[in-house]
């Protein structure tokens, strides 16, 4: 669509008044701002604050129809010249059909008002036809005020969601709106806990209905805390979820009411309604599965295909067409491309579910509000007699039955009719994702030191780093590990570099090359100092110390290196560090020694067992890491 024509859907006329009472939309700005004094006193330490929010959503179903509208406002103040992250402001992210209305000015520190032209608010497009506005306010200043205000009109069935009564930066109010007919039953959570006012209003009449308006008023919410290592920060700020349970007229509410079997059987329901013949597929099944006897290489075989024709580039449940469709389309949303995989297995007779689950990154789900908004990813599990093999298309080239760090251990739903219980996904063994390093080290004539390598990554460690190259240029990949191979040799340079096939489900994945550091051995040196962490990668400079949040570490896994040192000629050992071995909740630390005739045998390992630590095991995280600093500063001494 051109950027013209995207401009007049902005300005076409068609901004609603909500039916919720918006009586701050008259407000008159220059009476009702704090002063920048006043909100410095209260947020010293703070470069912006929102001073105002307010957040008003309406909902109805009618002559079979559903009607969203949706109005926002928000004044924000710039405490410190720039104002850090708050001077750009960005609408919700909108489907096709949705109508927005956009409107930003500031309000500078003298009191004028610099209306944002039309021209400057972006139409940003993004993955499966959706849209969302960026504003840039201008004049940064201190005291400057920005106000936005966006309008949404939509037809899309979203009767749950979450409204987020904070945000990064401090709030000093959010009113919070959730309006609907008055026979109409939410249930209503606030997570995380926070202080908030919450009333229902009279009831009103609307057109031929009677109307409520649920209210939420916070005040005074702190901005986020940032740590190294924290959950992410949606999962931080006070959020309102809200979602549809029934309406007091049904005949049988407790039949009809929204739980989560509905919800499986629903989408189940929109799934059945997408599936069509297709005598595509029922070729390309043909000709993959032609002379293959095992079901589990079926498997393979079929998701290497799917995974090869159809891209997934975003996390999303969306599915919008049949699988013959997707296959020719040949990209869209992760759970289409879960979606046209089943039917390649429907297609080669291998039974499965698919499980809606909400990956690590995007936050649980409230089991107790049930609601469909929650999940980002749809899952394929294959049945083999007893055995499940879990598959995520999303990664190109991951291995069979291995998930990635973000799906694993998380609830879900499996979709189909007679829901019973959450399931959970599996989750690896630390050691099943692992890092396995063999490095051999010698010295040239001219005392230059070569290091031929080899790295092995195993399980999810597999997937993520094939995930980070397939986005990456050969120039990108070379830098990338240029980085991860010369920390612990200063001045060294890498000078091959080979990978296995990065698109390749081959496990473990292998990365092979060639480090030299000229000129390591001066002829005058009588002393050659070898670091335990040649490699620098156990240097890990991480500080737990007086920690607010939980400890989200995330990746589960295990490194070992053996690293192989020639001794040069006329060199001999003077000091060895001593063997070291530390095992506990949180891990495992080894470091071993061996010397023979000619060469020096360095073995260590160093693995992470938790996802994620409350915050009272910070100070045991501290002294785990810090033993793994103390052997990585330990170096093996040589004397000529």
């Amino acid at each position: 669509m051109s950027r013209g024509k995207e401009r007049g859907k902005l300005t076409n006329g068609y901004l609603f008044k909500a039916i919720v009472i918006l009586f701050w939309s008259t407000v008159v700005y220059s009476q009702t701002l704090p002063t920048l004094l006043e909100m410095l006193a209260l947020y010293p330490e703070q470069d912006a604050i929102y001073i105002d929010i307010k957040d008003s959503t309406a909902v109805n179903f009618k002559d079979n129809v559903y009607v969203y509208n949706r109005f926002f406002h928000s004044e924000a103040m710039v405490l410190r010249k720039g104002g850090g992250g708050i001077s750009s402001s960005a609408s919700p992210v909108l489907s096709e059909r949705d109508k927005i209305e956009v409107s930003a000015f500031t309000i500078t520190p003298e009191g004028d008002t610099i209306t944002v032209p039309e021209e400057e608010i972006t139409a940003l497009q993004l993955h499966g036809n959706k849209r969302r506005y960026v504003v840039s306010f201008p004049d940064d200043r201190a005291g400057a005020v920005f106000v936005f205000d966006w309008s949404i009109q939509s037809a899309e069935p979203v009767f749950s969601g979450r409204r987020y009564l904070g945000r990064t930066y401090p709030v000093y109010h959010n009113k919070t709106i959730i309006s609907a007919p008055a026979n109409w039953v939410f249930n209503f959570v606030v997570r995380p806990s926070c202080l908030y006012e919450h009333h229902s209003s009279n009831t009103y009449t609307h057109g031929e209905e009677l109307w409520l308006n649920n209210i939420w008023e916070v005040r005074a919410l702190p901005g986020l805390i940032f740590e190294d290592d924290s959950p992410p920060v949606s999962q931080l700020i006070p959020c309102l979820y809200y979602a549809f349970s029934h309406d007091k007229s049904w005949s049988n509410i407790e039949k009809n009411k929204v739980d989560w079997c509905m919800i499986a059987s629903s989408y189940r329901n929109h799934l059945e309604s997408l599936k069509r013949p297709s005598q595509m597929i029922k070729r390309d099944v043909k000709a993959i599965c032609q002379g293959v006897y095992s079901k589990r290489e079926k498997i393979r075989k079929i998701i290497e295909f799917v995974t090869t024709s159809f891209r997934a580039v975003y996390s999303d449940i969306d599915i919008s067409e049949a699988p013959d469709e997707l296959l020719s389309r040949g990209s869209g949303s992760q759970a289409e491309a879960s979606f046209l995989l089943g039917a390649f297995l429907r297609e080669a007779n291998i039974p499965f579910d698919c499980i809606l689950i909400s990956t690590r990154d995007n936050g649980e789900f409230i089991k107790a509000l049930p609601a469909l908004f929650y999940f980002n990813r749809l899952l394929v599990a294959a049945r083999i007699d007893n055995d499940t093999i879990w598959i995520d298309p999303l990664y190109r080239g991951a291995p069979l039955g291995v998930l990635p760090f973000e799906d694993q251990a998380v609830d879900g739903i499996v979709v189909k009719d007679n829901f019973k219980d959450f399931i959970t996904t599996p989750v690896s063994d630390y050691r099943e994702n692992g890092h396995a390093v063999h490095l051999k080290i010698s010295f040239n004539e001219d005392g230059g030191l070569i290091a031929e390598g080899i790295e092995l990554l195993s399980g999810s460690l597999n997937i993520e780093e094939k995930s980070v190259l397939q986005g990456l240029t050969s120039q990108e990949k070379y830098e990338r590990w240029a980085n991860m191979t010369s920390n612990g040799l200063p001045g060294s340079s890498l000078e091959e570099l080979d990978f296995s096939d990065i698109y390749s489900d081959i496990n473990p994945f292998k990365i092979i090359y060639k480090l030299v550091a000229p000129e390591y051995l001066n002829p005058k040196d009588t002393r050659l100092y070898i670091p335990l962490d040649i490699l620098g990668r156990w240097r890990i400079s991480k500080n737990y110390n007086n920690r607010k949040l939980p400890i989200e570490l995330g990746r589960p896994h295990f490194q070992q290196e053996r690293i192989t040192i020639e001794i040069p000629q006329g060199f001999k050992v003077e000091y060895l560090p001593d063997n070291f071995t530390l095992t506990s909740y949180l891990g495992e630390i080894f470091s071993v020694v061996v010397v023979t005739a000619n060469t020096i045998t360095i073995t260590r390992g160093l693995g992470i067992k938790p996802y994620r630590l409350k915050i009272s095991a910070a100070g045991s995280l501290n002294g785990f890491y810090s033993k793994a600093m103390d052997q990585a500063g330990k170096y093996i001494v040589l004397r000529r």
